[in-house]
Order: C-alpha cells, then structure tokens, then sequence
C-alpha cells in the first residue's frame, strides 16, 4: 500500500493543506477552484483506511462502487463463515462416530485373538494367516490418528 499524508486534510478557500508528521511539515496546494479544493479534501478524508490500490482499481465506478464491492466482501465472508461452523458441526458428529466405531473395532480384537489362539491349536496354517491378517487390519484402525 503507497502511503500518503495523514488526514485529515484541511480546505482553505482556494487551497488543501496537510500535515505531515514524519517530517512536521504543512504541505500545500492550490487549486484552480474552491469547489475542487473542497472535492479533493472531502474525497482524501472519506477514504481514509482504504489502500489507494483499491481506489485506483476500478477509477469508473468510484467509491460508491467500492463500497458495494465491499459489502459484497462481507456477505461472501459471512457465508464463508458459516459454511466453516457447518463443517466444524459436521466435523464434530463424524469424529463421534469414528470413536465409536474405533471401540467396536476394539471388541473385536478378543474373538480374533481366540481364533487365532484356536488355530494355531489345531495347527490350520491358513487359519492362522486369516486371523493374523485380521489383527493387523484391527491394529491399523485402532492406530489411525485424527488430523490436525
């Protein structure tokens, strides 16, 4: 953002005056009419906070424009902001319903174990893999982490 010479800005008959604390000066201008003396200190004042990049990007439409660009701005901010409390809502339910599916996983794990226990009893090879591979895909939920 360029910078400028604070406001306010002041009009003096023909002239703008303003000053300017870096280096404690009063700067002045004179305009060929009052009423362009006046305009230019009106508009400086009125825009105070708003980058001149803003200003100058749509010269057309003026400053009426810019505030309905800016009110627009704010409407798609406050959808933005409810879409995210949505989600976090939603985020919210879904984490509920992992944890409780994380515990039923959990329950399981007791019977695989038996199985597993059982077929190594009876010496069923394939049994042992089936029920090992059930473990390992247990032990991988129950380690998944949620995301930051």
């Amino acid at each position: 953002m360029s910078q400028h010479t604070p406001v306010p800005w002041l009009k003096v008959g023909k002239f703008v005056a303003a000053h300017s604390p870096l280096n404690d000066v009063f700067y002045v201008c004179q305009c060929d009419e009052e009423h362009d003396a006046r305009r230019i200190v009106a508009c400086v004042n009125a825009c105070e906070g708003i980058p001149t990049e803003d200003l100058e990007a749509s010269p057309r439409h003026g400053l009426l424009h810019l505030c309905e660009f800016s009110s627009e701005v704010i409407e798609l901010r406050e959808h933005a902001e409810a879409q995210v409390r949505h989600f976090q809502e939603r985020l919210a339910v879904f984490q509920a319903q992992f944890s409780k599916a994380k515990t039923l996983i959990h329950d399981l794990r007791t019977p695989v174990e038996t199985g597993l226990h059982n077929a190594k009893v009876i010496n069923s090879p394939l049994g042992v893999d089936k029920r090992q591979e059930e473990l390992r895909r247990i032990e991988e939920i129950l380690n998944w982490k949620e995301a930051d």
